[in-house]
């Protein structure tokens, strides 16, 4: 199975404000999938209770993967997610720039590392050494 680089498979929760209303969804192309939610097209509950802010996601190299994480998390309860937020995203800063260009610091770049999910060459459009998101590394 081939996987497409350029694009960020991800499991991620968006929310209104910090410990607002919460919403945990799945996507083959997280930015694409930002960009509809901040236009209104995301879905209708995003739309309703205005829900943009990016605030965690895990990227995977397959969407059935992020899938699965989708259903797992939907079966946690609520401070569980909240604290999953805060451990990574203490702040609940908006993430949407980590993944569209900005450079992550290198506490969650080292996370990502430890639990595996790196991406070891970079994905086309990208330099050598860049990083973009907390799957991404600087050669060593």
């Amino acid at each position: 199975m081939k996987v497409d680089e350029t694009r960020l498979t991800a499991t991620y929760l968006l929310a209104n404000n910090r410990h607002g209303t919460l919403y945990l969804g799945s996507t083959l192309d997280l930015l694409q999938r930002m960009h509809e939610h901040r236009i209104g097209k995301g879905s209708h509950f995003t739309t309703k209770y205005r829900v943009a802010r990016l605030v965690w996601f895990e990227r995977f190299m397959l969407l059935v993967e992020a899938r699965a994480r989708e259903y797992q998390m939907k079966r946690w309860r609520r401070d569980w997610k909240v604290n999953l937020i805060e451990r990574d995203n203490p702040h609940w800063d908006d993430l949407s720039r980590a993944i569209s260009g900005a450079v992550l610091p290198t506490r969650i770049v080292r996370e990502a590392r430890e639990r595996g999910r790196l991406i070891e060459a970079p994905a086309p459009g990208f330099a050598a050494g860049e990083v973009r998101g907390p799957l991404s590394r600087k050669p060593e």
